[in-house]
């Protein structure tokens, strides 16, 4: 009975995949934060204007995870669910969003006390970290599909080369955004006109008979 309740939930949470729009937000995400990593470099070291281009990174960062989050659910009500039907998620608790903001803490602050430490040998190292990260979210997130998988693998790779290659730091960064952003993105956008093909939309009525 719990391995019966288990799938059901898996594939529940596998739906919220099914039309690749989560993919091409989270891709042209990563592309457009890519491109601004390189912006505070425009600026002399130790500036204001370099550290409101940080400032103003973060604010995107967090702003676009919001603003895109509202943004596929009105898509999705527009397009996935009329098709498929509309599945309710339950939201997390304030207490574990809580939580989980707290746990990052702590990482971010050991994350920059050993770049003051180790210095630029520790950025060359930051690809890696990166394809690790998101490789890790995306293999745990994939729930048996074959393509968040495929992605995972491909974030470790990417990774790993940059590394190796010693092209850290922000070049590092946006590379590694950039090519993941793409391929996150075209791989939501195969997955979304796959869908498209396989369930058209309903005929005017079609709920209301």
């Amino acid at each position: 009975m719990s391995d019966s309740y288990k799938e059901i939930e898996q594939k529940t949470r596998r739906y919220w995949y099914v039309d690749g729009l989560v993919e091409i937000f989270i891709g042209l995400l990563l592309v457009v934060v890519g491109l601004l990593v390189l912006t505070p470099e425009q600026f002399p070291g130790g500036s204001w204007l370099r550290l409101i281009a940080v400032a103003g990174l973060l604010v995107i960062i967090v702003g676009g995870a919001w603003l895109g989050g509202r943004m596929v659910r009105a898509v999705k009500t527009r397009l996935t669910y009329p098709r498929t039907g509309y599945v309710s998620y339950r939201k997390p608790s304030r207490q574990r969003r809580l939580r989980n903001f707290l746990i990052m803490i702590p990482i971010a602050a050991c994350w920059v006390v050993l770049i003051l430490i180790f210095g630029q040998g520790l950025i060359a190292w930051v690809p890696l970290i990166d394809g690790l990260v998101l490789g890790a979210i995306l293999w745990v997130a994939g729930m048996g599909l074959l393509r968040f998988y495929l992605l995972a693998g491909l974030s470790l790779i990417v990774g790993s080369t940059l590394a190796y290659l010693q092209i850290g730091g922000n070049a590092g960064q946006f590379m590694f955004d950039s090519i993941m952003g793409l391929s996150l993105a075209v791989s939501g956008t195969i997955t979304l006109i796959h869908y498209l093909r396989q369930t058209p939309a309903p005929e005017d009525g079609a709920h209301g008979e």
